[in-house]
């Protein structure tokens, strides 16, 4: 049996639906809704290294660090289970807090 996606059928989804559907398309779920993803262009990438750069060497020695690369992240609004949560995007830049 075919994933079901948005391209195949229309409605609501979860973040179990979103981690089953392909890799090499890009979506993001919205309050369950899916929206598709167009690749990031050349002058985004630019931007998005240079502001991960600087604020990286801001946080030289803090607890603190930026990450950049497209991260995929679930926005659960308390505990759900994955079959509950309806948010879910992909993240250029990312600070990490790290434990001491």
């Amino acid at each position: 049996m075919a994933v079901e996606n948005p391209k195949t059928k229309p409605g609501e989804f979860t973040y179990a639906d979103y981690m089953r559907w392909p890799e090499n398309e890009r979506w993001q779920l919205l309050d369950g809704v899916a929206t598709a993803m167009a690749p990031p262009l050349v002058t985004h990438q630019i931007v998005v290294l240079e502001f991960g750069r600087q604020l990286g060497n801001q946080l030289l020695g803090q607890r603190c660090r930026a990450l950049v690369a497209p991260v995929g992240v679930r926005l659960p609004k308390h505990n759900e289970a994955d079959d509950q949560i309806r948010t879910a995007t992909i993240l250029n830049l990312m600070l990490e807090l790290r434990e001491l």
